[in-house]
């Protein structure tokens, strides 16, 4: 019987990326998948995978040494990725350059929008959908709500427009809500700016009845738009063309062709408006549960096994 190996980058378990690697290697490790850092798999467990076995590398692969081996590796070979660029903006460049080196059965694609599948597709890569997940265990249905809207993470009008224009206009806007600013913790767990990533970023995130999303630049489903729905906080912000249509329904939609008024105006119709904000906060959270739970991890390990390609 074959076996699936998924290999993290070293000290995986540090990365403020606490949902993104650590939940996924916890319910990976349920389905009976061997989870290990970089340096483990290459110092010696690489020896031991045979041509049945199936190993799906995280993010991807820096030392030269490491490509060499993974090229050599006679087993089925994945990468899964994260970020569709980096900050040079060339879509998939790492990918592509690593894909040249080892023969990958396939990219898992993290922010799987249509028009990344089909770059990917255009350049001979097969692709298979792995969206962020999240566990909806211990959803956090919260009435007693201290903020109108919670501004949270890193600001930037390049990297994050919508976020940065949103958090300038409510923060403008303090006496007229309850607004509450959250910085970027920082990248890793033993340089923390704050306290509140992981369990208690959503915990905060719950005492808020809206939270700011943004795609960034590269239309990305990131994290927020899944912790705001374990929190029961309804997002305000635009919507990555990936997500499902309820919970896009559901959003308080906002776009750069909107004046200030306007943001302001539409928000202000679901705020003040219990019965509507509740509805749509309820509606939004079922529908990132039933396509986004960390469960469906099971059916992204049984597309690999069956060599089920979405593109």
């Amino acid at each position: 019987m074959s076996k699936v190996y998924v290999v993290f980058p070293n000290d995986y378990k540090q990365s403020m990326s606490v949902h993104p690697m650590i939940k996924p290697s916890e319910q990976l490790e349920k389905l009976g998948v061997t989870c290990l850092e970089n340096r483990i798999f290459f110092d010696d467990v690489h020896k031991q995978v045979n041509i049945d076995d199936i190993v799906i590398f995280w993010i991807g692969i820096k030392e030269n040494h490491h490509i060499d081996i993974a090229s050599e590796l006679k087993c089925r070979k994945f990468l899964r990725n994260v970020d569709s660029c980096s900050s040079d903006r060339i879509l998939f460049r790492k990918e592509l350059e690593l894909a040249k080196k080892i023969n990958f059965e396939a990219i898992l694609v993290t922010y799987c929008t249509n028009f990344n599948l089909n770059f990917l597709s255009e350049k001979g890569i097969r692709s298979i959908k792995y969206p962020h997940f999240i566990d909806f265990e211990n959803s956090r249905f919260n009435e007693q709500k201290t903020y109108d809207i919670l501004i949270s993470g890193q600001l930037s009008e390049k990297s994050y427009p919508m976020r940065t224009r949103l958090a300038k206009l409510y923060s403008s806007l303090s006496e007229r809500y309850k607004v509450g600013m959250l910085p970027h913790p920082g990248h890793k767990i033993s340089e923390v700016r704050h306290q509140y990533y992981g369990e208690k970023y959503i915990d905060l995130a719950s005492q808020a009845k809206t939270g700011v999303v943004c795609t960034g630049d590269d239309d990305a489903l990131v994290m927020k738009y899944l912790e705001f729905a374990k929190a029961l906080t309804l997002p305000i912000g635009d919507a990555p063309s990936n997500i499902p249509d309820q919970a896009r329904e559901s959003m308080i939609l906002t776009n750069h062709g909107l004046t200030d008024s306007e943001i302001v105006q539409n928000f202000e119709k679901v705020l003040f408006d219990n019965v509507q904000l509740e509805q749509r906060t309820l509606k939004y959270h079922q529908s990132m549960k039933n396509h986004f739970d960390i469960s469906r991890t099971t059916d992204i390990i049984d597309k690999v096994l069956k060599g089920s390609y979405d593109a």
